[in-house]
């Protein structure tokens, strides 16, 4: 929120509102990068799903053409293995979407309270323009009293 600079107006709370906006930023950066992260694990988990499918489908072929056993014993441990590579990709996935979460809300977090910050700082800018129309209003009535003072005076010299 970008608020119009008023002369004589300084905000109390401007360190923290920059702060919290660095820290807002900075979530940010770090949900952005916890994104990332999931999608380069989510196409790492599906390149061992085609991996996974292909040697199965070559396993089976491998089978009907020639029944070695010692191959077909080979094949099905590369298999067990790319299957458990998937599975711990996929325990990494769960954690990733549970930083996620927590990055998400952090972000929510820090924006609920900038926001606050920001509203406030209007607030407190409306109060100090009021306060300066009200001191401004009360120097012009003098102004006026005083002229109209001098004029009456004036006017009672010359008459």
């Amino acid at each position: 929120m970008t608020v119009k600079e008023v002369r004589g107006f300084t905000y109390p709370l401007e360190a923290a509102r920059s702060r919290m906006r660095w820290q807002l930023d900075a979530a940010m950066a770090h949900l952005a990068a916890v994104q990332r992260q999931i999608s380069q694990l989510e196409a790492a988990i599906e390149a061992v799903r085609k991996l996974c499918e292909q040697e199965a489908s070559h396993a089976a072929q491998m089978w009907t053409r020639r029944p070695d056993t010692h191959s077909q014993v080979r094949a099905l441990d590369f298999l067990a293995s790319v299957r458990r590579r998937e599975e711990v990709l996929l325990g990494q996935l769960v954690e990733l979407k549970g930083a996620l979460t927590a990055a998400r809300n952090d972000c929510c977090d820090k924006q609920v309270r900038l926001e606050a910050l920001d509203a406030h700082r209007a607030d407190s800018l409306g109060q100090f323009k009021a306060h300066q129309n009200r001191k401004n209003a009360v120097e012009a009535d003098h102004e006026w009293s005083a002229r109209a003072a001098r004029k009456q005076t004036g006017i009672l010299e010359h008459g």
